[in-house]
Parts: C-alpha cells; structure tokens; sequence
C-alpha cells in the first residue's frame, strides 16, 4: 500500500512540475514577443506622444468617407482598414517606425493593430475610444 502511495505522490509531483514548466515557457514566449506590441493612449495624450515620435506615422484606419469628414490631425494618412488592399497599403510604411492608429470607435484600430503585428510592425500606439472619444474631449 505505501509503495502505491509512493507512485501517486511522485506521479502528482511530476505533473505538477511539468504545468509549472509549461506556464514559464509561455511567459518566455510572451518575453520573447516583446519587441512587438500595441500600447494603448488616452486621446488627451495621444498628438502629444505622436509629435514626440520622431518619424512616426499617423495612421487613420476609417473609411475614406470617414476621413474626410474630419480628422485629428492634418498629418494623419488614411488606409482604410476594410480595404481590400489594407495589407498592401500598410507595407508601404517602415516597420520598424512608430505607429499611431486610431479609427471611430476602438475596434478597427485594435484589429488592425493585431494585423499590423502579424506583419512584422515593432511599435503601436492604438488611440483608446477613436476619434469620437477624441471629438469629446477636444469640445470642452
């Protein structure tokens, strides 16, 4: 009976450890993904940390009609995220430069982002809410 005992607690040990070993190599990985990444900014900081940047892009991911009906900076270039030539549009730009994204609401920008990452982008900067949030903060 204690040799059974003996198996099951070494057994239970060894599975314990392995999970552990498991959860270290998938923080390792997510060490090793960090030159890659999205850092989400608050609309009141968002220009600021834009104009900071030097050689950044300013990347409006709305629709063309979108766009044209305002902006929030003349800077900003539009590459409509629901394009059919999205992936082709966005590398034309450097990699490896920062990049400011922002759409209407948060979602575009954050898939887009996610797209952007897969591509082989190194830094983006998402504005958090979009452009409306930004139009609400900028009306005070």
């Amino acid at each position: 009976m204690q040799y059974i005992r003996s198996i099951t607690f070494l057994f239970i040990s060894l599975a314990c450890m392995w999970s552990c070993a498991g959860d270290a190599a998938a923080t390792k990985s997510a060490e090793n993904t960090e030159s890659k990444y999205t850092k989400t900014i608050a609309p009141s900081e968002f220009l600021a940390a834009y104009e900071a940047s030097p050689g950044a892009l300013l990347i409006d991911v709305r629709t063309r009609k979108e766009f044209q009906g305002g902006t929030i900076s003349p800077n900003a270039i539009n590459v409509d995220y629901h394009s059919k030539t999205f992936v082709t549009d966005i590398l034309e730009h450097d990699r490896s430069e920062p990049i400011f994204i922002y759409c209407f609401s948060g979602g575009r920008s954050s898939k887009a982002a996610y797209k952007m990452r897969q591509l082989g982008f190194d830094r983006i900067y998402e504005m958090k809410g979009g452009y409306q949030q930004w139009e609400k903060e900028n009306k005070k």
